[in-house]
């Protein structure tokens, strides 16, 4: 949802009554031609460039004991207000040589968190367009989150508090600086 969407140095809210709110380091790419049926080897074809991501996400109700037959909550895991921050630029593809060797880096006040590379991923961006893409017409300005590598907070049952800052870099895609606050009640 574009309610989800944050720029690179925009604060982030913890929504009302959520403990558990978590990093997750990653690529973005934005398709710039819009297609169906992708092949993974024609698929960068459809990407305009990549940008430097955080796919923030709420483990309080990303998994669901109260729901077994649902197990993941996607929506409510991932999809709060401004928690996708990207940015600070989108790099055009042909200015990523090698969109598969880029070093992740993610810190929370100064301390590394997250310390990867792309070449680390379970499913290549061109794997994830053409699965995509059998299901659902990619249109231009579809943005993807490639995932992530290890280091995210509910691995160590760490989590985001208000105040904390994350910084998150994708080597020659740009670093973001992100700022968590408590989400006040609203009438």
């Amino acid at each position: 949802a574009p309610s989800s969407l944050a720029g690179a140095y925009d604060d982030i809210p913890i929504p009302l009554g959520m403990q558990k709110i978590d990093w997750e380091a990653e690529i973005a790419l934005a398709i710039g031609k819009k297609g169906k049926r992708i092949k993974a080897e024609r698929a960068l074809d459809h990407v305009a460039g990549f940008m430097t991501t955080n796919d923030v996400s709420c483990r309080d109700i990303g998994i669901r004991p109260d729901r077994p037959a649902l197990r993941s909550d996607w929506l409510g895991g991932k999809s709060h207000d401004r928690f996708a921050p990207m940015g600070p630029f989108l790099v055009p593809r042909a200015f990523v040589p090698n969109h598969m060797k880029l070093a992740i880096h993610l810190s929370v006040n100064g301390e590394v968190k997250q310390n990867g590379n792309t070449s680390q991923f379970i499913f290549t961006p061109e794997e994830q367009i053409e699965y995509a893409s059998q299901i659902l017409t990619l249109e231009t300005g579809d943005i993807f989150s490639c995932g992530t590598c290890g280091g995210v907070g509910m691995g160590t049952n760490t989590f985001l508090k208000a105040g904390d800052v994350m910084e998150t870099e994708i080597e020659s895609l740009g670093k973001m600086r992100n700022r968590m606050f408590a989400e006040a009640t609203t009438s």
